[in-house]
């Protein structure tokens, strides 16, 4: 049923209760102009009796009532839910999405009192701040973020990015800023109309923005590491664990609802988040045995897996240890997946406690050097402050000493030496390009021949890998490929590979063929008579 005929449904039923109740009130002023003994009695009850008569009239005819958005969820089989139901979809959206979020604030705020959940987060979740990275969050911070990052990764995942303007923020919104008053006030002030007017002030605005780049560090890593909800995963009690799933799943139910529909894949989410038991997975591993070929490379950090694992196992026991660098040199063909590893990498380090955070800051010369003397020493140790306890990667790095005994590039290795030896606890750094060029670069400084010694080479893909990652890339879109495309695509990537010897883009080139024979295949449909199979890929859509 569509929205439409609910609107239309819901508008008789409001409209018969309406009239019901005026006429009910008419007969009784009816009742009144027979049992009054004066005239004037009779009349005024008559003209009462008039007034409710009309209104009545006007309830059972055509009338037009604003009904929220969301009314198609009201009706279930064709049938009009209950007078509850009813009551609740009348209530507008931003105060659906206020009291779904303060129902989570209060289970939330008995939670954060336990004091086995505060050293949880406090082991588990860790924060760096960007905007003064020497000081730390403090621990009501990381608590209120942490709840913020479970409301965020909600709205993510039914399809909605935050957005100040986007109702479907709302309930994050009065959080953030329910924060942010009570920074002034001493309370977390739960007052829809405070917050109301709270929000067109642009100091809160600023304020919100800031606090959204510190939700996303946490929420950033919840897909990888398969959360759904770092609160219920950390919860001390199963009591507390299920009143907290059942009001997050509340609160995602109403984002769902309110533009009036929820679609299969939205209803699919939520259920999905109602049978999560809160158990974290390792994705690290899975993600590294999951990438088509590299065998050479899943095997050597694998075992370098296997040795920090040990070495982890006998620091446990009290054994002494050999001093380990965890700092590397990724060498090969661009588009070899050096990128991707190096993320897998950082989540390693992070499951095995060597990084606290394991995110992973990708640059390359442009973000470390700048053009003016003494700037890019400044510029270098931002962005390392922006790695602490991850992972800095930079790609193409050799382009750091390529210039002349004048090229600001020195500045940037001397600044990224001394911050790996500073900062040798709280920094990972792996450095990629190609092979020969990435040798001569570590040789041409003592300080990098020392902090990187471990090298892991990335072949070029075969041509079957390189099928594979097209055919992998087709049914993630959901194309289907013809053989006659699959005997052309060997030959293809084969004249293609021998073209380019050396200097081959792998999983790059195949992605951009991807991408060209999309486009071809639009021309090719567009240009038949009839539409077509949409989802076919042939021969004759790779390029000339």
């Amino acid at each position: 049923m569509d929205v439409e005929k609910v609107n239309q449904k819901l508008k008789e039923t409001i409209c018969t209760i309406c009239g019901v109740l005026t006429g009910f009130l008419c007969l009784i002023c009816f009742v009144g102009v027979l049992a009054s003994k004066d005239i004037a009695g009779k009349v005024a009850a008559f003209m009462f009796a008039g007034f409710f008569l009309s209104i009545t009239i006007f309830f059972f005819r055509k009338v037009k009532v604003k009904l929220p958005s969301n009314s198609g969820a009201l009706i279930k089989d064709g049938k009009l839910s209950d007078f509850k139901t009813l009551k609740q979809a009348l209530v507008p959206p931003r105060k659906r999405l206020f009291n779904s979020a303060y129902g989570i604030h209060q289970i939330f705020e008995k939670i954060s009192l336990n004091k086995s959940f505060r050293q949880q987060v406090a082991k588990e979740v860790h924060i760096t701040n960007k905007q003064n990275p020497s000081e730390e969050y403090s621990a009501e911070d990381v608590l209120f973020a942490v709840i913020c990052a479970d409301l965020l990764h909600v709205q993510k995942q039914l399809g909605h990015e935050f957005d100040y303007g986007n109702i479907e923020s709302y309930g994050l919104l009065y959080y953030m800023i329910g924060k942010i008053l009570s920074r002034v006030s001493g309370n977390f002030e739960w007052s829809k109309k405070i917050i109301d007017a709270a929000c067109n002030s642009d100091i809160t605005k600023s304020q919100v923005l800031d606090m959204v780049i510190l939700i996303e560090q946490i929420e950033s890593t919840y897909n990888d590491k398969g959360i759904l909800s770092t609160v219920y995963a950390l919860a001390p009690t199963k009591e507390l664990k299920e009143k907290f799933k059942t009001a997050l799943c509340q609160y995602a139910t109403t984002i769902a609802e309110i533009d009036g529909k929820c679609t299969e894949q939205e209803k699919q989410w939520i259920e999905k988040l109602k049978a999560w038991d809160g158990q974290v997975e390792n994705k690290s591993e899975t993600q590294l045995n999951d990438l088509i070929g590299l065998e050479s490379v899943k095997k050597e950090i694998s075992t370098f897996y296997n040795y920090l694992s040990l070495q982890k196992q006998r620091e446990e026991q009290g054994l002494p240890s050999p001093a380990t660098s965890y700092h590397c040199v990724f060498t090969g063909n661009p588009g070899t997946g050096k990128t991707t590893v190096a993320r897998i990498m950082a989540g390693i380090y992070k499951n095995l406690g060597i990084l606290k955070s394991g995110h992973l800051v990708e640059v390359d010369r442009s973000k470390l050097v700048a053009e003016y003397v003494g700037q890019t020493a400044v510029k270098t140790n931002k962005v390392i402050d922006e790695a602490l306890d991850g992972v800095l990667f930079i790609d193409e790095a050799y382009t750091l000493s390529k210039g002349d005994e004048n090229d600001f590039g020195r500045e940037a290795i001397d600044t990224l030496l001394k911050r790996m030896e500073d900062d040798r606890s709280r920094l990972v750094v792996i450095v990629a390009g190609y092979t020969e060029e990435m040798q001569t670069f570590i040789n041409s400084n003592p300080g990098l021949q020392s902090r990187f010694n471990r090298y892991i080479n990335f072949p070029d893909y075969t041509t079957n890998e390189m099928i594979q990652i097209f055919e992998k890339m087709a049914n993630k879109y959901h194309y289907t490929i013809d053989f006659s495309m699959k005997t052309a695509l060997a030959s293809y990537i084969d004249a293609a590979y021998r073209q380019n010897r050396g200097h081959f883009g792998n999983a790059r080139f195949v992605r951009n063929l991807f991408e060209k024979c999309l486009e071809n295949q639009a021309n090719r449909v567009a240009q038949q008579s009839n539409s077509g199979d949409i989802s076919l890929l042939m021969a004759a859509d790779l390029p000339q």
